[in-house]
């Protein structure tokens, strides 16, 4: 049947779809005549910004066939650190940019932040992922036993050299879709899991995909008000044997 409240809008008078169309007719009121700043555009945003080496693919012949085939959760315990120039190829081939069938509108797109334990030379912290610039915007600092303790459920995940927390406009996806925005949001960030497990697969990382994490807490640790956007999954990556051997 039709929501009486929302005409278009389909859905049952209890249980999970008509809580999904409490919060749709909710955010549409509280947002009504604004349009929500982003993560990338807060005002006033003055935090320092570190350029990233400008990626180059690690082995551009390489079979796409195998990297498909050789995909997989790996152990983080023997966790190296992971080279900049490493961090800096994931991330830029990660983000969806363009609007496709997968993000209809570039502002429905994911986001990533990284929060760097190992990643020399940067400072252990958490940082926005801007993809504009090929750089990394500091959020504040963090240190690894406070991630394990007030963040992560899984506390192997705590052991990577890094974590790449993927951020979904939800709000925007469901104010813009109804209840299947729901559906968009979680198939967008699938996509950006999906390229970091096959760059990670391509360049001999150890790397997993996790949803391990205190919700309100990973929000809270990058600055998310958990409503216009909210924390969706994680990818926990540390160097793999052939980063270890690297000279210098």
């Amino acid at each position: 049947m039709e929501s009486d409240q929302h005409p278009g809008l389909t859905t049952t008078s209890g249980g999970p779809l008509a809580m999904v169309r409490d919060l749709i007719l909710a955010g549409r009121s509280r947002h009504e005549h604004a349009e929500p700043s982003a993560p990338t555009d807060r005002p006033g945003e003055l935090a320092p910004a570190i350029p990233l080496p400008l990626p180059v693919d690690a082995d551009p012949a390489c079979d796409l066939r195998s990297v498909i085939a050789s995909r997989r959760s790996t152990s983080l315990r023997d966790s190296g650190s992971l080279p900049l120039s490493q961090l800096s190829l994931l991330l830029r081939n990660a983000e969806i940019v363009d609007a496709g069938p997968l993000c209809p509108d570039a502002r429905l797109r994911a986001q990533l932040f990284v929060v760097a334990l190992d990643v020399p030379p940067l400072e252990p912290a958490v940082y926005r992922y801007d993809h504009a610039g090929h750089q990394l915007v500091l959020v504040e600092g963090v240190a690894r036993e406070q991630l394990r303790a007030e963040v992560l459920l899984q506390h192997d995940q705590g052991d990577a050299a890094a974590l790449v927390f993927v951020v979904t406009p939800l709000a925007r996806w469901l104010r813009m879709h109804a209840d299947r925005g729901y559906r968009g949001a979680m198939m967008s960030v699938g996509w950006v899991i999906d390229s970091l497990y096959l760059q990670a697969a391509q360049l001999g990382l150890q790397y997993s995909a996790t949803g391990g994490f205190a919700l309100a807490r990973a929000n809270e640790l990058l600055q998310l008000d958990g409503y216009e956007y909210t924390t969706a999954l994680a990818f926990a990556v540390g160097a793999g044997a052939s980063a270890l051997e690297e000279p210098g």
